[in-house]
């Protein structure tokens, strides 16, 4: 008896649509409820620290003298309470998932000045934080054309041995 309703399980899966999704070749569909990840506009943000205060996993963190915004997205709980008590209302919660990750690390975002715009800056723990800025083509044409002239000037070194890199 056990064989026959277990045959009757299998034939049927193999005339149903299947339970999961194309993912990599159709997008994904995120769920209405689903509340996303935090996201913030740094240069509304009056680094007052509520949101910091009011986070119920401590995944935030306001530096008022640096003028900067922290959050460790892998303690965020989503829960939302940072954008309902910011008082400028510069949080938001965007659909998404957060993007995976190999590393839990802090993402940060420091506010410049009304000329320059916001710059984020990932923290990895023992490894010293850079920060980048979008260049534009005039920049990124210098800075391909300074790596080219430094690659051009480096003299080409041959490691002794056999040619093959061993000794």
């Amino acid at each position: 008896m056990g064989y026959l309703s277990f045959a009757g399980t299998i034939l049927g899966g193999l005339f149903k649509k299947p339970v999961t999704t194309q993912y990599p070749l159709k997008p994904a569909v995120l769920p209405e409820e689903l509340r996303g990840r935090v996201l913030i506009d740094i240069q509304r943000c009056i680094s007052c620290g509520m949101c910091m205060r009011k986070c119920p996993a401590g995944a935030i963190v306001v530096d008022r003298s640096a003028k900067s915004w922290s959050i460790n997205r892998f303690a965020c709980v989503q829960c939302a309470t940072c954008v309902d008590n910011c008082p400028v209302k510069c949080l938001r919660m965007e659909p998404q998932y957060a993007a995976p990750g190999t590393v839990k690390q802090n993402e940060t975002f420091v506010k410049q000045a009304a000329a320059q715009p916001a710059v984020a800056v990932t923290l990895v723990k023992g490894v010293t934080p850079t920060a980048s800025a979008p260049a534009t083509g005039t920049q990124a044409a210098a800075a391909s054309a300074a790596t080219a002239a430094k690659t051009a000037a480096a003299p080409q070194t041959t490691p002794p041995g056999d040619g093959a890199g061993h000794a």
